[in-house]
């Protein structure tokens, strides 16, 4: 019975340990996704200001900022991948991960020279900030299937659900952001704004509900 008792309080405290690294997990990726949409939205503003002109100049200026805030959490983000794997090891899944991003961020530089040369189409642009940062939301749904209780479960889907509003309001801001400044104001481009809305409520009330 003691032995049963000592295995039992063993497995507890592992559990935590595990559950205390995904968290940590969580955590580091947050700042690093805020970074990347702001950066997506302050390149779609740059490629939809006319060039040589002083609206470029400033959107660029802007960008530039971005940018060096965004490198910093990508230094920050690095370094802490690389503590928590000093300390343990994931599943495949999340391994997987931790490798998609990485290879995305190291495509970053690359995107941006093409920005910078106007020889990359908005919508492309769009889309690799996109996958980039989905890469890290969708990490969260892998952290709940091994959460051990059903309390933390329904916290990390609340998390999960704010995480993805925030994302579908990232993508509205650096649509609508665009649209503004090229003063292209096309049907297609107003539902797409439009469009995302409605997500954004969802997820709300998903993440309000847990």
């Amino acid at each position: 019975f003691a032995l049963q008792q000592i295995s039992k309080g063993y497995t507890e405290l592992d559990n935590m340990n595990q559950l205390r690294l995904l968290a940590e997990l969580a955590e580091i990726g947050d700042p690093l996704t805020e970074a990347l949409q702001r950066e997506r939205g302050r390149s779609a503003v740059f490629l939809a200001s006319p060039p040589d002109t002083d609206a470029a100049r400033q959107a660029q200026a802007a960008l530039k900022r971005q940018r060096q805030q965004t490198n910093a959490q990508v230094s920050a983000y690095r370094a802490g991948i690389a503590d928590l794997l000093a300390r343990t090891s994931f599943n495949t899944d999340i391994s997987q991960s931790l490798a998609f991003v990485e290879a995305r961020l190291d495509l970053l530089p690359i995107r941006r020279n093409a920005i910078d040369r106007r020889s990359i189409p908005a919508t492309e642009s769009a889309s690799f900030y996109t996958q980039s940062i989905m890469g890290l939301i969708d990490r969260i749904p892998l952290l709940i299937q091994l959460a051990s209780t059903p309390e933390v479960s329904r916290y990390l889907n609340s998390y999960y659900g704010l995480a993805e509003m925030a994302e579908r309001a990232g993508r509205e801001r650096a649509v609508g952001a665009s649209l503004i400044r090229s003063r292209k104001y096309d049907l297609n481009t107003l539902r797409k704004i439009a469009g995302l809305g409605g997500p954004q409520q969802a997820y709300l009330g998903q993440a309000m509900a847990m």
